[in-house]
């Protein structure tokens, strides 16, 4: 940001190459189980496309994206499921949130719930 477009690019380029058939993110610092690993390139897609205000890269991951808010919603589907819903949940709900927020703004498909 700030000047530094192409190297804010590389690092989004950079996690989200990291990302599993599943949708989820691994290599993250608390390992393969964390997944506040798999929200963070989420928030990262939208707020690099909100700072340079190029939704180019935006819309070419949009449906890994998707698949990434599929595998957090499941994640919050078993946790409610299995009776454990958590504080956490709500931060895994905020990501989704933020993603299907810039996804419509922008005329995107998106089917968002269980």
């Amino acid at each position: 940001y700030a000047g530094y477009d192409k190297e804010a690019q590389e690092g989004l380029a950079s996690m989200w190459d990291r990302q599993q058939a599943d949708g989820s993110f691994a290599g993250g610092g608390a390992g393969a189980s964390h997944w506040k690993d798999t929200a963070a390139p989420i928030y990262a897609l939208v707020r690099q496309a909100e700072l340079s205000q190029n939704w180019d890269y935006f819309r070419e991951l949009y449906p890994d994206a998707v698949k990434a808010m599929y595998y957090l919603r499941n994640l919050r589907d078993k946790a409610i499921d299995d009776g454990h819903p958590t504080a956490s949940i709500s931060y895994c709900h905020a990501a989704m949130a933020t993603a299907v927020s810039a996804a419509s703004d922008r005329s995107l498909p998106i089917r968002y719930g269980r």
